[in-house]
């Protein structure tokens, strides 16, 4: 099964991030920038659906080439003051059955996004095995993760942040029919 592309991460700046943007948008994708702290003012942070600074206290060059600055996809981001995603709300191990879903919510800054990785099957209810959410005003991200049929026992959730440290392991344990 193909599934479609729904949100599309444009890691360039300029005139070509802005056209990459425009098909995007014209194929009913959402988009996300990222920025340097320079291109705060920049045309293509405006134009995404989402935008994230990345770099932040590097220069302009730098701030998108370091690796290490967690916008990799499932990379946590070098720790600063505070770590991002603090604690699960509801204990980190969950009990469900094939077909059932369970809320996953994770304790971090209000307005932070989360991003929730499956390491097994099942699904979010974005439809994948990975999920971006931001907190609420109380700081609470919530997921909800479905064991879909061919799921296997135990599956490790990762709940991190693209901007700050931390990475909080959930596992659900999957009761087979």
């Amino acid at each position: 099964m193909i599934r479609p592309i729904r949100r599309l991460m444009v890691a360039n700046r300029g005139e070509i991030a802005i056209r990459v943007m425009r098909a995007a948008a014209e194929l009913g994708m959402r988009t996300v920038a990222i920025y340097s702290q320079e291109d705060r003012f920049s045309l293509h942070r405006t134009k995404a659906d989402e935008a994230y600074l990345v770099g932040a206290g590097k220069g302009p060059v730098e701030a998108y080439l370091d690796i290490a600055d967690g916008t990799r996809a499932n990379q946590p981001a070098q720790p600063q003051a505070a770590n991002a995603v603090s604690s699960a709300i509801d204990g980190t191990s969950f009990r469900v059955r094939v077909g059932e879903t369970v809320a996953l919510r994770v304790r971090t800054d209000p307005g932070m996004p989360v991003n929730f990785v499956s390491l097994g099957f099942g699904r979010f209810e974005s439809g994948f095995d990975a999920i971006s959410v931001a907190a609420d005003a109380e700081g609470i991200a919530t997921a909800r993760f479905t064991a879909t049929p061919g799921t296997i026992a135990q599956v490790p959730i990762h709940a991190s942040s693209p901007v700050r440290a931390g990475v909080l392991n959930l596992l659900v344990q999957v009761e087979q029919p």
